[in-house]
Parts: structure tokens; C-alpha cells; sequence
């Protein structure tokens, strides 16, 4: 089944007129049979997460038409996938990947750009994953940038857990995202969702305020940081 995937995959970027069914109902197979640890061993050690190179961007100009309703697919599939830790790890691995998500979650319209954020969030939750996300020089100023304009309450809530996935247990994630700035996106979401909330639908209004309280732990976490910072000094002037 795998081997028909990616030669499917192979076809449709060479022959955009053929038929995309057969890639969906595989898809659906493949998000199916993923909760079970064999077959998740058998996707990683066929490679089938490396299909994400190909939405390089060297690699965009070579796809046929196709091209943008096959990335929706696999992204969405690749949301699916990575809630599960081994997947997690395996796709962090692949060189580029991080980047690859990262330029979609900037350049690319809804879901699309969700989607990507999304992976970007359930790969913040192994520890793995840690030290190559904070390595990523445009991973936390991506998070601050989409946390300071976006008025997606989805969005605000993936990037809000995402930062506190990053920063939960690791003073180098705590120092990362103090200095990258997400201090201040935090503080100009909360402020948008209190604004916002008086006038959503009352499933909405009730997300906005979870969402507030996320962002309000991250802000105690960065002050429970300063409080340290400024203990360790007076004791190092004792």
C-alpha cells in the first residue's frame, strides 16, 4: 500500500490531467492504520514523511497543478500523524522540515498555514524536539509574529500552546522565548481576545478566555523567570 502511495504521489506530479481519488482514498488508509505502532514503524521506514522536501521551495517550480491540493492533503495527514510521539521525533529528524513548515505557516492562506502551525505545535510537545525548534533561528519570531497580528482564535490557541509546550520544564525555552519577543505578542493577544470576546458567540467567547488564561500562565512563566534572574544576582553580589 505504501509503494502504490508514493507512486501515486509520483504520477500525479508529472500528470496533473489524472484522476485524485486514489491519492485520497490512500490518504484515508494511511490516517486510518496510523494508530497503530507497526504501521507507523513501516510509514518512517518508508520514507513517506520525506515527502515533505518536496515542498521546498526549490523543489515548488517543478510541480505540476496538482500541486496545492496535494499539499493540503499531506499536510493534513502530517496534523494527523505527529500527535503520536514516534512520528513526532521522526519528522523533526528530516532535514529542513521545520523550515518547510515554517514557510507555510507564513506564506500560505487558511488552512493551509493552520495546518502547518498545528504540526509545528504537536512537534513541540516531544523533548526531544526541543533543542532543534529553539535552534530554529526563525521558529519562536515566526510564533511572536503570527501571536502579535492574528485574529484567529484557532491560530492564537495552537501558537499559545505551542510556546507553553516549549517553555514548560526547559529554562532554555523559558530565556528563548523571553528574548525573541513573544513577551510582547502575548501581552497584544490578550488584549485583542478581551476585546473580542464581548461580541463572539458564546462558544467562541468561552475559547477566547481559555485562551487568555494560556497566554496569562506564559506571562507568569516569564515573570517567575525575571524573579529568578534577579534572585541569582543578589546572591552572586553577596
Amino acid at each position: 500500500m505504501l509503494g502504490i502511495f508514493q507512486s501515486e504521489l509520483d504520477i500525479i506530479q508529472r500528470n496533473p490531467s489524472l484522476n485524485f481519488r486514489t491519492i485520497e482514498l490512500l490518504n484515508s488508509f494511511v490516517n486510518n492504520t496510523s494508530c497503530s505502532v507497526e504501521c507507523r514503524n513501516i510509514l518512517v521506514k518508508g520514507k513517506l514523511l520525506n515527502f515533505i522536501t518536496r515542498f521546498h521551495v526549490t523543489e515548488i517550480r517543478k510541480w505540476s497543478i496538482k500541486y496545492p491540493q496535494l499539499k493540503l492533503l499531506f499536510i493534513k495527514t502530517l496534523v494527523q500523524l505527529t500527535i503520536y510521539s514516534d512520528i513526532q521525533l521522526s519528522l523533526s529528524k528530516i532535514p529542513d522540515s521545520i523550515g518547510i513548515l515554517l514557510s507555510l505557516s507564513e506564506n500560505e492562506p487558511m488552512p493551509l498555514s493552520l495546518y502547518s502551525l498545528q504540526i509545528l505545535r504537536n512537534l513541540s510537545f516531544h523533548n526531544g524536539n526541543r533543542p532543534r525548534l529553539l535552534h530554529e533561528s526563525r521558529y519562536l519570531p515566526t510564533l511572536a509574529s503570527r501571536l502579535t497580528w492574528s485574529d484567529n482564535t484557532e491560530e492564537i490557541e495552537c501558537i499559545g500552546v505551542a510556546l507553553w509546550a516549549i517553555t514548560a520544564n526547559s529554562e532554555k525555552g523559558k530565556v528563548a522565548v523571553k528574548r525573541t519577543g513573544c513577551s510582547t505578542a502575548i501581552v497584544n493577544s490578550i488584549k485583542r481576545l478581551e476585546m473580542k470576546e464581548h461580541c463572539l458567540a458564546p462558544g467562541e467567547a468561552t475559547l477566547a478566555s481559555n485562551l487568555v488564561n494560556v497566554i496569562n500562565l506564559l506571562q507568569k512563566v516569564s515573570s517567575i523567570q525575571n524573579s529568578c534572574n534577579s534572585i541569582s544576582t543578589e546572591n552572586v553580589s553577596v
